[in-house]
C-alpha cells in the first residue's frame, strides 16, 4: 500500500494537482488485524461475553438465595 505524503512544489501553480514526478510516494507494507473479526472470531467474541454475563447472573442467583436461606 502507498500514500501520498506530500508535494515538491506547490500544486497552486499547476491548477492544484501535484505533477507525478513532484509526488512524494511513501510504501507502506500491509498488515493483517490484530483482531480477529471473520465469523470464528465474532462466535468466540459472543460466546465470551454471554458466559461472563451468565457468571454474573448465576453469582447473583446463588448470592440471593443464600441471603434469604440465611434469615438475612
Amino acid at each position: 500500500m502507498s500514500w501520498v505524503v506530500g508535494c515538491q512544489v506547490d500544486p497552486a501553480a499547476s491548477g492544484g494537482v501535484c505533477p507525478s514526478n513532484k509526488t512524494i510516494w511513501v510504501a507502506i507494507p500491509d498488515q493483517a488485524s490484530p483482531f480477529n473479526l471473520d465469523v470464528a472470531g465474532a462466535v468466540n467474541i459472543g460466546v465470551a461475553i454471554l458466559s461472563v454475563w451468565a457468571v454474573g447472573w448465576a453469582f447473583g442467583k446463588l448470592a440471593r438465595v443464600i441471603n434469604e436461606t440465611d434469615g438475612g
